[in-house]
């Protein structure tokens, strides 16, 4: 067996540096072909668990929160079109500033069951509460409220499913936040009664706020304690498609 001569090494290394290179390229296409194939298992796991169909038409009630332009409506929007590529939805946004349960009752008649949904979402109880004496008082609520989504239920076919009030003002201990307390509860209860699906906004934001508090005493998921910023809309988001077993 004879060895390269000198003069030869630097072709013999060169032939030695072709199998690494080879297996760097290997490895970074193995390394792509794992990501799209993830990519692809995401997405079908999301269309196999999910509560949606292709086809269907979701209409979101709400206030301002809600109605809010690039809002969390809108991000749910294009996660679903991300995480449910052969999922078709309609997604019609209800929200108007300001509204109580009193005023979404008065409205659901043009807003949501002429669309003929088969989603409804409901956030309610921010101005309810934050209006103070122009708001709504407990006893009030518990009874529109009920009324709402019993008249939800009786006027579509569609699915429901209510959310939990957020937060007033990022202090969870404040009064206003103790006082939510209590809608949030009625919200519960007519959706166990209901068999309508939970959304757990308020324990969202709670878990949130807590955490983000350990750190910083600044605003964080709301722009004035009420409505949202980008962290606030995308949590809310995330919230409801969990719900909604896309994530």
């Amino acid at each position: 067996m004879s060895w390269p001569k000198t003069s030869d090494r630097g072709d013999c290394d060169s032939a030695l540096e072709f199998p690494s290179q080879t297996l760097r390229a290997v490895e970074q296409s193995y390394r792509i072909r794992k990501t799209a194939v993830s990519e692809d298992l995401l997405q079908e796991d999301a269309k196999d668990n999910t509560m949606l169909e292709d086809g269907q038409k979701i209409v979101f009630l709400g206030d301002s929160i809600t109605g809010a332009v690039d809002g969390y409506v809108d991000i749910v929007r294009s996660m679903m079109a991300a995480l449910l590529p052969g999922t078709r939805t309609t997604c019609i946004n209800a929200g108007i500033g300001g509204n109580r349960v009193t005023d979404m009752l008065a409205r659901i008649g043009d807003d949501v069951v002429s669309h003929d949904p088969d989603w409804i979402t409901v956030s309610v109880g921010i101005n309810d509460v934050f209006h103070g004496l122009n708001g709504t008082p407990i006893r009030t609520f518990r009874e529109k409220h009920a009324e709402l989504v019993q008249r939800l239920a009786d006027q579509t076919v569609a699915k429901l499913a209510l959310f939990t009030s957020t937060v007033i003002g990022e202090d969870l201990e404040c009064e206003a936040n103790r006082e939510l307390n209590d809608y949030n509860d009625c919200i519960r209860r007519t959706a166990r009664k209901q068999n309508a699906l939970m959304v757990p906004m308020n324990e969202a934001f709670h878990s949130a706020i807590s955490q983000w508090q350990r750190h910083s005493q600044d605003l964080r998921f709301t722009t004035d304690g009420i409505h949202m910023t980008r962290e606030g809309n995308h949590l809310m988001a995330i919230t409801l498609l969990k719900a909604w077993r896309v994530l």
